[in-house]
C-alpha cells in the first residue's frame, strides 16, 4: 500500500475507529499499560500528560 500525504478524511476508510471518541477510549486504555515506557518530554510532546 502506497498512501501520500493528504486531507485526514481521506484516510478514514483506513481507519478501525469509528469515531474520535472510539479512538481516545483506546489510546487511554492503551496508555493505562504503557504509559511508564515514555519520558515525561515524550508524554508533554503528545499531550498525553495531565
Amino acid at each position: 500500500m502506497n498512501l501520500k500525504s493528504g486531507s485526514v478524511d481521506q484516510f478514514e476508510q483506513f481507519s478501525q475507529f469509528k469515531d474520535l471518541q472510539e479512538y481516545n477510549a483506546h489510546l487511554e486504555m492503551w496508555l493505562a499499560v504503557h504509559k511508564k515506557k515514555f519520558s515525561k518530554g515524550e508524554l508533554i510532546k503528545n499531550k498525553w500528560c495531565p
